[in-house]
């Protein structure tokens, strides 16, 4: 009723976790949060949807910089290879590595601020890395903004453990990952 609209004035739905290779464990969470004016109760301010990882998890990020964590978009026809997650590794100017970072999906304001919902991201395939019980395993998901209900769907795609490749193909909003075959 009327107090949702100052302490959610966003309207975000509750977190959401999702596990990704279905060990028990979340891997991600989508979760929205604000930025007000400082007067109380808010009188504008700009909301955001993400998803995030979660601790165990990370996602494959481009390093233009070192303060980057971008996440990065996979393309049909791209092989997921481990790289590093450790500090020695990010500083050895990777182009990607797994890190933990965010991937924002939306962007409204309320109030005073333009309620206009501005999509952060489309449609797109990103890889991930997270560790389980029997070590660490590398991944893919879908993740696909749906406008009508400020929110975001996503879709995990196959897992390897660590050391395999993962081919990624995908049509028609579809995930097909394999590890390749070697010849002998």
């Amino acid at each position: 009723g009327r107090m949702d609209r100052f302490t959610n004035p966003c309207g975000f739905l509750p977190n959401d976790s999702i596990d990704l290779n279905n060990d028990g464990r979340a891997d991600l969470v989508i979760v929205g949060y604000r930025i007000g004016t400082d007067d109380e109760p808010s009188s504008g301010g700009d909301c955001t949807l993400e998803v995030s990882t979660l601790p165990g998890t990370a996602l494959l990020c481009d390093r233009s910089s070192p303060r980057d964590r971008t996440p990065h978009v996979l393309d049909s026809a791209d092989t997921l290879r481990a790289t590093g997650r450790s500090a020695e590794n990010d500083l050895q100017g990777q182009r990607t590595a797994f890190l933990d970072c965010a991937v924002p999906v939306w962007r409204w304001g309320y109030g005073n601020h333009s309620p206009e919902l501005t999509p952060v991201t489309d449609a797109g395939i990103y890889g991930y890395s997270t560790t389980t019980a029997t070590g660490t395993r590398f991944g893919t998901f879908r993740l696909e903004p749906l406008r009508d209900v400020r929110y975001v769907r996503i879709t995990a795609g196959p897992d390897v453990a660590a050391g395999d490749l993962l081919l990624v193909h995908w049509t028609d909003h579809r995930i097909s990952c394999t590890k390749p075959r070697l010849g002998l």
